[in-house]
């Protein structure tokens, strides 16, 4: 049930793990003592875990909260103070923390790319910062292929700029729910909660219940 909670942890740009179902409760221990997180479970779950980690190193989630709400009580909680810039910082799909900003003439020609072999050229490749894409393969260096088949096809003559996970390829783009999910976010209580010793970032291990 925590599911919800690490998604919006992750629009909040917070270094979130989400524990699928087949994973073992023992996997949350092994994340909070190896890169020292904190783990976010509830019920018997939290029972448990709590006593292989540190004090304070294991949060009980209330369920009968939504997951905004439940956001809100971790934040203030573990003194959390989100800005501007970590509102989407990160992606909510794998939680990777880098993007490449794509402009809407290359995903026109990505999206109608027909495929093939892995034949690099100059006409083949767009350099983006530190990143290199196929335009054949719709590859970046890393083997990550751009995810542009679930995209809409208004889309493509409607964004300019198209923003995509170097981490698993999913595309984002500036649309009336990214916008409105923003504006919420920016209306929420812990966006101006007067913390007097703040804490920039805080890395969570979810555990799944």
């Amino acid at each position: 049930m925590a599911q919800g909670l690490g998604r919006q942890l992750r629009l909040c740009g917070i270094n979130t793990i989400i524990l699928e179902d087949r994973d073992y409760h023992d996997e949350a221990v092994k994340y909070a003592l190896k890169e020292n997180r904190v783990i976010l479970t509830s019920g018997a779950p939290y029972e448990k875990l709590k006593q292989y980690v540190s004090q304070g190193q294991c949060f009980k989630i209330n369920t009968l909260l939504p997951a905004k709400e439940q956001l809100v009580e971790v934040l203030k909680h573990f003194k959390v103070v989100v800005s501007e810039d970590n509102l989407m910082s990160r992606c909510t799909i794998c939680n990777g923390p880098e993007y490449v900003f794509m402009p809407q003439a290359d995903m026109i020609e990505l999206c109608t790319a027909p495929g093939g072999p892995d034949v690099v050229g100059c006409s083949n490749v767009r350099s983006y910062r530190s990143h290199v894409l196929n335009m054949v393969t719709g590859c970046f260096e890393n083997g990550v292929k751009v995810q542009c088949q679930s995209l809409p096809v208004q889309s493509l003559s409607h964004v300019d700029t198209f923003f995509i996970c170097v981490s698993c390829g999913k595309v984002y783009w500036e649309g009336s729910h990214h916008r409105r999910i923003k504006q919420q976010m920016r209306l929420s209580e812990f966006m101006t909660i007067p913390f007097s010793q703040p804490t920039t970032s805080c890395q969570e291990a979810v555990e799944k219940h």
